[in-house]
């Protein structure tokens, strides 16, 4: 088993993190764990994240692990779906963050499929702990009602 530490920086123009050869790493070698942490340098934000993987290397499309890859939702957006998404995407802008950090994509569709009544409800959500739901469950429970057709 080997490490690899990669920095991820926050690029401020295009508002997301910059990814490139991460991605590629984890698309041509066999990861074992990825460990991250959010740092800053210089009150910018950048992930760190250490990687475990195996020394096997894949060389072609037919052989890479795609499995790692998370899933991109291919249907269509929802109403409450573009609403829970906009606020997101609105809260981080203010409070200066990546929208991930707040929900991914996933955590909002699981939101959508789920339709939560209430904060216990939104502990089915995957990876959206207690702190999560204390800070920002109240609010997406109000997206989730006043919107037409789901509350």
């Amino acid at each position: 088993m080997l490490l690899k530490i990669f920095t991820l920086p926050f690029d401020t123009q295009n508002y997301r993190f910059v990814t490139a050869e991460f991605d590629v790493f984890c698309k041509t070698h066999k990861i074992i764990r990825q460990i991250p942490h959010l740092i800053y340098a210089e009150t910018k934000p950048c992930w760190t994240i250490a990687v475990e993987y195996d020394e096997t290397v894949f060389q072609s499309k037919k052989n890479r692990r795609t499995e790692a890859l998370p899933e991109q939702p291919t249907e269509p957006e929802t109403e409450l779906y573009s609403a829970l998404k906009a606020w997101r995407n609105q809260l981080a802008q203010t409070n200066g963050i990546p929208p991930f950090i707040i929900a991914t994509n996933a955590q909002l569709r699981q939101i959508e499929a789920i339709m939560p009544k209430n904060l216990t409800d939104l502990e089915q959500v995957p990876q959206f702990g207690t702190k999560k739901i204390q800070k920002y469950g109240s609010f997406m429970l109000e997206i989730v009602k006043n919107t037409p057709n789901h509350g």
